[in-house]
């Protein structure tokens, strides 16, 4: 029931406003996407385009995702500040070297592995020689508190990895991984993983 509703757009928007999602995506972009004047930004399985109230209005923005329902919600809110699209974003087709920044926000712990490499195969092939794909999921932990690993067994993605199984998917399509585990996004106790790669 809960997966139900958090497809509606409106419910899923409320809900990442409630664990203090658009505060994170300020830290987030800050921190680690680090966008540059006019830098071209792809958002794969964008849901609502929410970051985009987090990214300089400058950016030249394209979001792709699966559901209609978010698309279209993305347009209403979002429509002069970027281009939306509905594709499922493992059949996406996208011009070689043509985005700075790939952004994929909690989009791995949903696809199983062949799904990952595909989608970090479109990822790394839109990137320009210099881009880096940024993305952010949640991770298992040794010693994981109870509040959070119950937070993670409750999302609707059913695979969820530890920080070194998200990593060595990234390094079979990248040539550079870095990994940054942080708890410090979300109001509640949620264990993050952040990749940065270049190609």
């Amino acid at each position: 029931m809960v997966q139900r509703f958090l497809g509606r757009a409106r419910v899923y928007d409320m809900f990442q406003r409630a664990l203090g999602s658009h505060e994170s995506d300020r830290r987030f972009v800050a921190e680690h996407v680090r966008p540059g004047p006019d830098d071209r930004v792809l958002d794969l399985a964008c849901g609502t385009a929410r970051i985009l109230a987090a990214l300089p209005s400058d950016v030249r923005y394209v979001g792709l995702d699966i559901s209609t329902e978010y698309i279209d919600a993305a347009r209403r809110r979002w429509g002069s500040r970027g281009a939306f699209h509905a594709v499922d974003v493992r059949e996406a087709t996208v011009p070689p070297g043509s985005f700075e920044r790939v952004l994929m926000m909690g989009v791995l712990h949903h696809l199983d592995d062949e799904s990952c490499r595909i989608v970090l195969g479109v990822a790394a092939q839109a990137l320009t020689s210099g881009g880096h794909l940024i993305a952010i999921d949640g991770e298992y932990r040794e010693q994981q508190g109870r509040v959070a690993h119950w937070l993670l067994r409750s999302d609707r993605g059913g695979y969820v990895r530890r920080a070194d199984e998200y990593a060595a998917l990234a390094a079979s399509l990248f040539r550079s991984v870095s990994v940054t585990t942080r708890s410090d996004l979300l109001r509640l106790p949620y264990p993050h993983v952040v990749l940065e790669c270049s190609p």
